[in-house]
This record gives C-alpha cells, sequence and structure tokens, in this order.
C-alpha cells in the first residue's frame, strides 16, 4: 500500500509538472489590419463567439473595408485620418465586416465595447460636422466646428453585421472634447462613456457631481439609455486644473469605475484619498454612483514627479487593476515586488473595501527597465492572471525566457506580461517584433488594447512598424503593407502555477 500512494505521490507531481512547466502561450493566430499610409488600433473587445471589434484610425484609402459595411468609403486625405471598426473572425483569417467612421474631417474611434448581441459601442472623437449622427442623438449637429482645436466626443453603435449605425451621436460643447473610455452596463440597458472637456457647456444630466467645468479641461462620465438614446446622467469630473478619463468599468451594482490622470489641487466634488507622496500630475480612480444612491469616493495615486493612469480592469472578486507610467523615483510600491526600476506601474486596490469609502492598496509594483516603459492596458478576466499590455523602450525590459522576443530590436516595441494576482508576481513578459527600422518614433510600435477571457485566451492589438510581428499561415493579413499598421494577435495561455503554499487566495 505505501509502494502505491509513493507510486501515486510520484505521478501526481509528474503531472502538475508537465501542466506547469511551460508557460509558453500558443499563438492561435497573428495578423496586420491596415492600408498602405500610417495607422493604429487603439481598443479592442471580443464577443461570445470569440471574434475580435477592434477600433483605432487611419489615413489609409485602401484600409481593408468590407461591402455591405456601415461605410466603405473615406472623405479625408492622406494627411487626416478616419475612425475604424472591424469585426475579425475567431480563427483570424477574415474580416466579418470592416467600417470606416467619420466624417470629413479627422475623426478617431478610441474605445469599443460589445453586448450580448454583438452589437460594437464605440466611444470616439470627430473634428467633423458630418458625422453621421442618427434620429434620436442627443446632439445631431457638431456642437464644435470642423477646426483640430474644437473637436467633439462622438458615441455610436453599430448593428452585429456592422451595416448600419442603430445609433450614433455628438457628445461635447463649444470648446474641445473628446469620448476616450466606453462600458455597457451588465443588463445591455445602459452605456457609459468618459473622456474630456474643455466646453462650459458640455451636455449635462441627471444628478450630476458637478454641473460646471471647474478647471481648463475636465473629465466627464455620461450614461446613455441604449433604448432610447435618451443621456440619462451626465457630469464634470475634476478639479481646478486639468483631467482626463482613460478608463471606465461599469459594475454589477449600478456603480460606475473611472480611472484617469489630473494635476488638478483640489476637487470640490469628490473626497480623494491618497497613496503615495503625490505631485503635480498623479492618477486617480473613482466609485461614481449615477442614481445618486452611494457618495463618491476616489483615490489619487503618484509620487513627486508626473504619473498617469491608462488602463484599469476589475476582476471577478471585485479587485480593481490599475496601469500606467510613471516619472517619478517615489513612486509608492507595497508588497513582496516592490522592486524600484522600470517606468510601468501596476497598483491592486481592494474593491470591497473600496465600495465602503475605504482605500486600501493590496500592492503595487513597477515594472520595466531604466529608458521609458508605459503600461496601457490591463484585463484581470481569467482567474489568478492579470495580462498587461504597451510599449518599451528599454533594453534591460525583463523579458522571461519562453518570449516570442526577448530582447528590444531598436528604438521601441510592443510589450505583453502576465502578473500574478495574489501579489504581481511576473509570470510572463514579451516583446511583439519591435521595429527594426532605425529611424523608429516612440509611439511607431505600442499594444494599445488587451483582453483575456476566463478560458484562458488573450487578445492583443496595437500597432507596429515591424514585419517580424508572429503572423500565422492563413491570416487575413500575413505581411505589413509599408507603415505603421495595426495588428491583432490572439494567444492561449495555460494555467498558472498553484499558490505555493497550496491554498487558494483571493488577494
Amino acid at each position: 500500500m505505501l509502494a502505491w500512494r509513493l507510486l501515486c505521490a510520484v505521478f501526481t507531481l509528474v503531472s502538475v509538472s508537465s501542466v506547469y512547466s511551460d508557460q509558453r502561450p500558443q499563438l492561435v493566430y497573428g495578423t496586420y489590419l491596415g492600408g498602405r499610409d500610417k495607422e493604429c488600433a487603439s481598443a479592442l473587445a471580443v464577443d461570445r463567439s470569440g471574434a475580435v471589434l477592434v477600433v483605432g484610425h487611419t489615413p489609409s484609402p485602401d484600409f481593408p473595408v468590407t461591402a455591405g459595411a456601415f461605410s466603405t468609403t473615406t472623405r479625408v486625405n492622406n494627411d487626416d485620418w478616419v475612425g475604424f471598426v472591424s469585426r475579425i473572425g475567431e480563427r483570424g483569417d477574415r474580416l466579418v465586416y470592416s467600417t470606416f467612421l467619420g466624417g470629413n474631417f479627422r475623426s478617431s474611434a478610441n474605445a469599443v465595447a460589445v453586448d450580448s448581441a454583438g452589437r460594437a459601442f464605440v466611444a470616439g472623437s470627430t473634428c467633423s460636422s458630418s458625422f453621421p449622427t442618427t434620429p434620436t442623438a442627443i446632439q445631431r449637429t457638431a456642437p464644435g466646428s470642423d477646426k483640430v482645436e474644437a473637436c467633439d466626443g462622438f458615441v455610436a453603435w453599430l448593428s452585429p453585421d456592422g451595416s448600419r449605425a442603430e445609433y450614433a451621436t455628438y457628445l461635447g460643447g463649444k470648446g474641445e472634447d473628446s469620448a476616450t473610455a466606453i462600458a455597457v452596463s451588465p443588463n445591455g440597458k445602459v452605456v457609459y462613456v468618459a473622456g474630456y472637456t474643455s466646453s462650459s457647456d458640455f451636455p449635462v444630466a441627471g444628478p450630476a457631481l458637478q454641473s460646471k467645468l471647474s478647471g481648463t479641461t475636465n473629465g466627464f462620465l455620461s450614461a446613455i439609455d441604449v433604448g432610447s438614446g435618451r443621456l440619462l446622467y451626465s457630469t464634470y469630473l475634476g478639479g481646478t486644473g486639468n483631467e482626463q478619463v482613460t478608463g471606465i468599468v461599469a459594475a454589477g451594482d449600478g456603480t460606475v469605475y473611472v480611472s484617469g490622470m489630473t494635476d488638478s489641487e483640489r476637487w470640490p466634488s469628490i473626497r480623494l484619498a491618497s497613496f503615495g507622496t503625490l505631485a503635480r500630475n498623479d492618477g486617480f480612480l473613482l466609485r461614481i454612483d449615477p442614481r445618486g444612491k452611494a457618495k463618491p469616493f476616489g483615490i489619487r495615486i503618484g509620487g513627486a514627479n508626473d504619473d498617469s493612469i491608462s488602463g484599469m480592469s476589475v476582476d471577478s472578486h471585485g479587485d480593481i487593476y490599475l496601469v500606467g507610467s510613471t516619472n517619478s523615483p517615489s513612486f509608492p510600491v507595497k508588497g513582496t515586488y516592490s522592486n524600484a526600476v522600470g517606468s510601468a506601474f501596476v497598483v491592486k486596490i481592494d474593491g470591497r473595501l473600496f465600495a465602503r469609502g475605504q482605500a486600501q492598496v493590496l500592492w503595487s509594483r513597477r515594472l520595466g527597465g531604466h529608458d521609458e516603459d508605459a503600461l496601457l492596458s490591463v484585463s484581470a478576466d481569467m482567474e489568478g492572471s492579470i495580462f498587461a499590455s504597451g510599449r518599451s523602450g528599454s533594453k534591460d525590459f525583463p523579458t522571461t525566457p519562453n518570449a516570442f522576443y526577448q530582447k528590444l530590436a531598436v528604438e521601441n516595441d510592443s510589450i505583453l506580461v502576465r502578473l500574478r494576482t495574489s501579489d504581481g508576481k511576473l509570470e510572463y513578459a514579451t516583446f511583439l517584433g519591435g521595429t527594426q527600422q532605425p529611424n523608429a518614433a516612440w509611439y511607431n510600435d505600442e499594444a494599445a488594447g488587451v483582453v483575456a477571457t476566463p478560458d484562458g485566451d488573450v487578445f492583443v492589438t496595437g500597432c507596429t512598424l515591424d514585419a517580424r510581428l508572429p503572423v500565422t499561415p492563413g491570416a487575413f493579413q500575413t505581411k505589413p503593407k509599408g507603415n505603421s499598421e495595426p495588428f491583432v494577435l490572439r494567444l492561449k495561455f495555460p494555467p498558472l502555477k498553484p499558490v505555493p503554499n497550496g491554498k487558494p487566495s483571493r488577494h
């Protein structure tokens, strides 16, 4: 009996080792998506079938669009750009649909969400007076003008087949406005949009926290009824200086989380806790109840120099993850992996306490090398893991042995990392085929969006100048067309190793 137990134990150890010994992801597909001019994808969402909805901007008249899509021609020239929305099939080998989204002047699709029916909800900015609005729009005509310094935000959602805009509206005032983040409520009835505005006449509705522009540029949060297109709630968010909202998550209890950056000395409408020494430019996280049933609460995060939050995600336990970049040697780090190297950072906040008006940072860490690094997007939908994407110009960026590319090519490169949720341990890190062109600029290569699913799929989008991007035979577009262009990768990751003590942990 003892010999049998020992044999079983050995078999178990071998089995566990075989499952967890290689954390290299499987490349399900990799594809370029672009035309002949410089363009980039800004965000992506994944529908129930595994198809990807990717948005961004392009100046290319030959950007791939599909017959029967909402808009297959563009009126802008190569000195300008127009938004695009493309839906890529689950194998990465075809476009389900692809459409332009804009007017006669500069437009950009900045963020996307998808509902259970497969509709693409898009937020962006446009400097065009001919953006295609619908009859029930909040603002059918441009509140700004055809000038770069007076662009407006927009919100639109497309039918599942991409053939028509079910709803489209301007969202702004007479100053500069942009919609930069979007989320659909869990029941699919409300779409939340956030961004920034310098307009004193930005539309305000419902029990607004802040009814007037306080600084030069404030953030905003708006809620639109999906059924009627009516503006349910809209408020300024900010203080006496400048704010930008970069992330939004709609919780199941009707509250909304908003993150971004601020340089205001004070916020008149919301109490902000603090994490770090703080300075002029810091990141922030807010919890807001558009129904007015719960008091707003927030936290300001940063060091002695400039810091910004560019992405946010909430896991199945309600904990909140923030990513961004810092120039502060004193950026606050906490926990086991509190190294002081790297200008990218990740912060984990206890969501249950935050909902009760308490700001407890569970851990925070820096990530990167000794040059410029930035994390732009984060996803916490895979149990036990968070995935973050961005860019790096550090030759000593800490890649792992099973990376696609372990070394920086020339100037900068897209990056993808996997961290353990319990303590922030780095489990996987890779460059994603950085450019070999010596004249590459900092923004030519970046992974701007990442989405992880509970079953191990990780989708990444952004833009690259490189011909070394890991692409697959039969992908929709296996070669670049000559300039910086969007890409989409689908990877399959194995589960993480068990927690060392063998006990599951929420944190």
